[in-house]
């Protein structure tokens, strides 16, 4: 049963048509021999870590994030158990402040596309870095001319996400 009904014009294989999704919820889609790609949209009020558990009855299925702009964050492939016709997965990923896509992909290769088809579920789950210096997007303090102020004598806390490669 899908989470997110789509009929044959689709609903959710798009940025602009994802499905909107809250974190610590399980859903659940499924990938047609008419259906590539399914978008679900959430939102990280802060910094921190975004922990993916999902399981497919496909024998190759992509999982990806996108940011805000549509460009890819985070994609990785996982293939089947061949007895029970199962993947399982735990990724964590860390992530800046702000709005994003969680998609659940095709694989598709010149070979021919059996057993590419079927059924996911998945939820997104969070945790906040608390950093000392909110960032968002693809970071705010990532040249020295935007760097946080510090004071001597004074603790803080950040994070370098898999959209954030520096902190100054």
């Amino acid at each position: 049963q899908e989470s997110h009904k789509e009929t044959q014009e689709s609903m959710n294989n798009t940025h602009a048509t994802a499905g909107e999704i809250s974190l610590g919820e399980q859903y659940q889609g499924q990938i047609a021999e008419n259906d590539d790609k399914d978008y679900y949209k959430f939102t990280l009020g802060s910094s921190g870590s975004v922990s993916l558990a999902a399981t497919a009855r496909m024998r190759t299925i992509y999982y990806a994030v996108y940011d805000s702009e549509g460009k890819e964050v985070w994609k990785k492939s996982y293939g089947w158990d061949s007895t029970s016709h199962t993947s399982s997965v735990e990724e964590k990923l860390d992530l800046t402040k702000g709005d994003y896509y969680f998609a659940a992909e095709r694989y598709k290769n010149t070979y021919g596309s059996e057993n590419c088809t079927g059924t996911y579920a998945f939820k997104l789950s969070f945790a906040s870095a608390g950093e000392s210096h909110e960032e968002t997007g693809n970071g705010t303090n990532n040249a020295m001319g935007f760097a946080s102020q510090v004071e001597l004598e004074k603790q803080y806390k950040g994070q370098l996400a898999l959209n954030d490669g520096v902190d100054f």
